[in-house]
């Protein structure tokens, strides 16, 4: 999922955005999490770093299993 990384920076660039916005967009992207609901979150509570990382929904607005995970941890 690296492409995709490459794929908005030139999206980014194509736009016309200047390589200091592009590269503060790509960082806000790679610090931001993403909802990962049961049971695809399974593969997920494997990794190393899932304990300190992803965070438990406690709400329970998207189902009673349901954590958010850095979008670093899936864009590999």
């Amino acid at each position: 999922m690296k492409n995709l990384l490459e794929l908005i920076k030139s999206i980014l660039n194509h736009g016309n955005i200047n390589a200091i916005h592009a590269d503060s967009i790509l960082n806000t992207i790679e610090d931001s999490y993403i909802v990962i609901i049961w049971p695809d979150v399974q593969e997920l509570m494997e990794e190393d770093w899932f304990d300190e990382e992803a965070i438990l929904d406690n709400s329970g607005k998207f189902g009673s299993s349901a954590y958010f995970v850095p979008l670093k941890r899936i864009i590999k």
